[in-house]
């Protein structure tokens, strides 16, 4: 049987040669087959270097060491020594198997390599040939020992429907992932630089977890017995460490040591697996706040954790995970504790917001990964009221656009993209205006911008559209004389508050 380190052996995909994980962080970019896996592997990192932190108050105790890590970053000597006192539970194979179930001789169904990979057809679609053609052709029959950590970890991150009795993690499906990028073109291409923008030192993360004695039993699931959930046992974060939050393992798998062969994924040669036990009631958590990932709260008041709305993250979804001190939602720890702890008044920043979009079945599905700005603002309650009002008043505009173009149809249906027309139209007015409230003292002159800004969209979009869906001129033009009066009501001036003389 191969044995393979996730901490001392190379197995991460460079540009030019397998890394460890402490090189890979002075690296300028990885080289994975697939995108999923790349944005996996700087969890994996992330979790790698606040597992340290919070063992090790000295490597980084406060803000001004975070600073000082990142304007001056370590060498991967320095980071593999971080690393080291957590080495033996990363061994892919044994008795202690990184992200596998503590059971040796797991008691559960034997599948293909092949249904890790999250959009792959589900075996029951398979047994009924109910699949695609091209599925089969698609479906890697053997994928390399470094391909494998990233699909058994993801696979436990991401919340993809694999059927009854396998649990999702502590975040549920359809998992959107935010992580704070720099913007700044010299250190958004480092690795360090990006994963290190995420890392809380270990006061901040005192500060908002409190402290915690150190046991690597409660930090690494697979160290110890798995804590099932066969009669509906859960684990809150009272339960096990709060840095479990980046290694969780709701699901119960050993991977099958195989011999050698080709990659399906990524082309190589060499040690390869190419199958997996699992087993159904792995661990259920309940009741966590993931670093990680932005909450909202639903109809009953609760906090629950933002999901993936489409393949495109629109504007009306952004203020979500990048603007702090709304009631209704709080971006992911990472992003708000950067915000006020760390960021730089004239700072450039994005947010990477990704994950997996599968459908109800989670036989089909895409992979979503896009870039929103995130502002720095020395007001932040200001700026998020002023963004607040900027959406209220594109919603209504929105809710406007979409009633005229409905009335003028015969069947009353709106297509599915009519109802996000004027969010894509006006983007990048949206995000222009709002690096100017940021700064501004008086943004009403900015929010009458915005208004006029709306106004125009609505026309010209119903113009566009309308036309389209019926040739009854009579009714076009009752139809957009209806939406200007209410685009120049009071009511419609009243959401970005502005007077009636506007």
């Amino acid at each position: 049987m191969t044995s393979l380190n996730l901490i001392r052996d190379p197995w991460i995909l460079g540009s030019q040669k397998l890394l460890t994980p402490a090189q890979a962080l002075t690296e300028g970019r990885l080289q994975w087959p697939r995108a999923d896996l790349d944005a996996t592997c700087f969890q994996f990192l992330i979790g790698l270097l606040q597992t340290s932190v919070v063992q090790d108050s000295n490597l980084c105790s406060d803000e001004y060491d975070w600073r000082e890590l990142a304007d001056t970053p370590p060498d991967s000597t320095t980071i593999q020594a971080w690393f080291e006192p957590i080495a033996d539970y990363f061994e892919m194979f044994g008795s202690c198997a990184f992200m596998q179930d503590y059971e040796e001789e797991l008691d559960g169904d034997e599948l293909s390599i092949h249904a890790l990979v999250p959009e792959a057809p589900g075996e029951n679609t398979l047994r009924k040939s109910a699949d695609l053609v091209i599925w089969r052709q698609r479906l890697p029959d053997a994928v390399s020992l470094s391909v494998a950590a990233m699909l058994l970890y993801g696979y436990n991150l991401y919340g993809t429907r694999t059927g009854r009795g396998h649990r999702q993690g502590m975040r549920g499906e359809k998992v959107m992932v935010t992580l704070v990028e720099p913007d700044r073109p010299r250190a958004a291409e480092t690795v360090w630089a990006r994963v290190w923008a995420n890392v809380l030192p270990y006061n901040r993360w005192v500060a908002t977890f409190g402290p915690s004695s150190w046991d690597e039993k409660r930090i690494f699931p697979w160290a110890s017995a798995t804590r099932t959930s066969r009669n509906g046992e859960t684990i809150t974060p009272n339960d096990v460490h709060p840095l479990q939050a980046y290694w969780q393992m709701p699901r119960r798998i050993r991977l099958v040591p195989s011999s050698t062969g080709e990659c399906g994924l990524s082309g190589t040669n060499g040690p390869v697996v190419q199958s997996f036990i699992r087993a159904t009631h792995g661990p259920d958590y309940q009741g966590w706040r993931h670093p990680l990932t932005s909450y909202r709260h639903n109809r009953e008041g609760d906090w629950v954790p933002m999901r993936l709305p489409s393949t495109h993250l629109g504007y009306q979804h952004w203020a979500g995970v990048a603007v702090a001190g709304r009631a209704d939602s709080m971006p992911a720890l990472v992003v708000s504790d950067y915000l006020e702890t760390r960021a730089k008044p004239d700072e450039l920043l994005r947010i990477r917001c990704f994950g997996w979009l599968l459908s109800s079945d989670g036989d089909s599905g895409a992979w979503v990964d896009s870039t929103v700005p995130l502002v720095v603002t020395q007001d932040r309650q200001r700026f998020a009221r002023e963004v607040n009002l900027m959406l209220e008043a594109a919603q209504f505009a929105q809710n406007k656009l979409s009633g005229a173009l409905k009335s003028v149809q015969a069947n009353s249906k709106l297509n599915p993209g009519e109802s996000t027309l004027l969010y894509a139209r006006t983007e990048n007015e949206f995000y222009e205006r709002v690096r100017l409230i940021a700064t501004e003292e008086d943004s009403s002159g900015t929010r009458r911008d915005w208004q006029i800004v709306l106004v125009r969209g609505v026309l010209e979009l119903f113009d566009l559209v309308a036309a389209s869906l019926t040739h009854d001129q009579l009714k076009l033009a009752r139809a957009r004389a209806r939406l200007l009066r209410s685009m120049r009501s009071r009511q419609f001036r009243q959401t970005l508050e502005l007077p009636d003389a506007a």
